[in-house]
């Protein structure tokens, strides 16, 4: 059976891990971790915005009508009564 862990013993000064741990959590804390997803969420939005106006206007067909007669002297007297 293995033996329980020990219990790390509590150092006056922090190390490297545990400042770069607290300077990460620090990020999200407050306001700032409540607003960060919020602002990304809205510049996707209005990216996609962007793209599917653009493509839309790209994706319009255009018609075009022309006009021309047809002789029957041509074409035969029966096909075209």
């Amino acid at each position: 059976m293995p033996e329980p862990a020990k219990p790390r013993p509590i150092a006056a000064e922090p190390d490297a891990r545990t400042v770069k741990r607290t300077r990460a959590e620090a990020r999200f804390k407050g306001l700032t971790g409540n607003r960060r997803p919020l602002l990304l969420a809205a510049d996707a939005c209005d990216l996609l915005t962007t793209i599917i106006s653009r493509v839309q206007g790209a994706c319009q067909m255009t018609f075009l009508t022309l006009t021309f007669s047809c002789l029957r002297k041509k074409f035969g007297q029966n096909r075209y009564p």
